[in-house]
């Protein structure tokens, strides 16, 4: 019975997991993209199902049932530490400083989110600018800077497509900066800088000391926050971006592999690490 039970456990979560695979290839197909890891994940259910199916009735069923013995209680136990992690990074993810809206920011970095094949803006990109754009309409004397340079196998870089889609939403160029050689998000915070404090005259020590406003989609906005205080931003407040509900799973699942990634390189590196 046990395994019958887990059989269709493993055949259902396989058929979801495989049928998010392919409806989020549909959506923004890519053969680099992170959502082959549901991909895997559905196969691993998939044979799941085929194991339990072959099982006899009579033999009790276990989680991993070629492991015996204290080996078995030692993947249990790491499997149970993996999600912890997962959990507790999770929970900062979800927490990031939002913006009240009253902040006397003069500036604000938006952050790229990649450029299609025809170089035109994804909709999680296309997104970021909406948000900013209206903000600034809000707030008519802060500019921005669009940030992003040109990544590998793209068209071109991100900056100028986002600039112009921002001009579109109705922001005149004469409020947006160019910051069009970043690669990544801490690049984006440290050639931002450059660019802001050259647009105002100041030292780049100068600016950082200055509050500044952070745009960027809901699951990426924490560790961007993290990342532009680890170079030196005194005052960093976010302005988040709504994700597409079909492509939040997917979003969170890479924003935790990311923000892991980011605590080890810290703690392995000391980087990123300040500006000046």
């Amino acid at each position: 019975m046990k395994n019958k039970t887990a059989s269709r456990i493993f055949l259902v979560l396989s058929i979801l997991l495989l049928g998010y695979f392919i409806t989020l290839q549909v959506i923004s197909f890519s053969l680099f993209s992170f959502s082959f890891i549901w991909f895997i994940a559905g196969g691993v259910f998939l044979i799941g199902f085929i194991h339990t199916r072959r099982q006899s009735a009579e033999k009790r069923f276990v989680l991993f049932p070629s492991v015996k013995g204290i080996r078995r209680y030692v993947v249990q136990t790491a499997a149970a530490a993996v999600f912890l992690v997962l959990c507790i990074n999770f929970f900062y993810i979800i927490t990031p400083r939002i913006a009240s809206g009253n902040e006397t920011a003069q500036y604000m970095i938006i952050l790229g989110g990649g450029v299609r094949q025809d170089g035109t803006l994804g909709q999680v990109p296309l997104m970021r600018i909406k948000t900013a754009a209206a903000y600034m309409k809000a707030h008519p004397a802060i500019k921005a800077i669009v940030s992003g340079g040109k990544l590998l196998f793209k068209p071109t870089a991100e900056a100028p497509v986002l600039a112009a889609a921002l001009e579109n939403e109705g922001i005149s160029n004469s409020r947006i900066l160019l910051e069009n050689k970043a690669y990544d998000t801490i690049q984006n915070f440290s050639f931002s800088a450059a660019v802001a404090a050259a647009d105002k005259n100041i030292s780049i020590q100068a600016f950082l000391l200055q509050p500044v406003l952070i745009v960027t989609s809901d699951f990426h906005l924490a560790r961007a926050e993290r990342i532009a205080r680890r170079e030196g931003y005194t005052a960093v407040y976010g302005i988040p971006s709504p994700t597409p509900a079909i492509s939040i799973p997917d979003a969170y699942l890479r924003e935790m592999c990311a923000y892991i990634k980011l605590n080890l390189r810290i703690l392995l590196t000391g980087r990123p690490a300040r500006i000046y």
